[in-house]
């Protein structure tokens, strides 16, 4: 009888040492389960008022999201600035034999 009991005392001992107090492992794991819980809960509630709040105010085509009108009014389809009516006809004009030899 009393080698049984001091095996059951040396194997508490071993099962203490090697896997160590299982209710403070249990308890901290149980800490670590909640905290992740109460974050997800935040989580899904920020999700919940900003799905409200978009569909209180809706997708509004703001301000923000166009560009001012001033910018489009000097540049053309291609964003380039526009030529004048002057401009314009002294590139489509053809090429003389005098700007030619200018050049050389």
């Amino acid at each position: 009888m009393k080698k049984l009991h001091f095996l059951s005392v040396k194997l508490r001992q071993w099962n203490k040492d090697h896997f160590g107090v299982q209710e403070h492992r249990l308890r901290r794991i149980e800490s670590d389960i909640a905290d992740t819980e109460r974050k997800q809960e935040a989580e899904s509630i920020c999700r919940q008022k900003s799905r409200q709040s978009w569909y209180h105010l809706g997708d509004r085509n703001t301000q923000f999201f166009q560009p001012p009108d001033t910018t489009r009014a000097h540049l053309g389809p291609m964003g380039f600035k526009l030529l004048s009516e002057e401009s314009a006809s002294w590139l489509e004009s053809p090429v003389t034999i005098e700007e030619i030899k200018d050049n050389d």
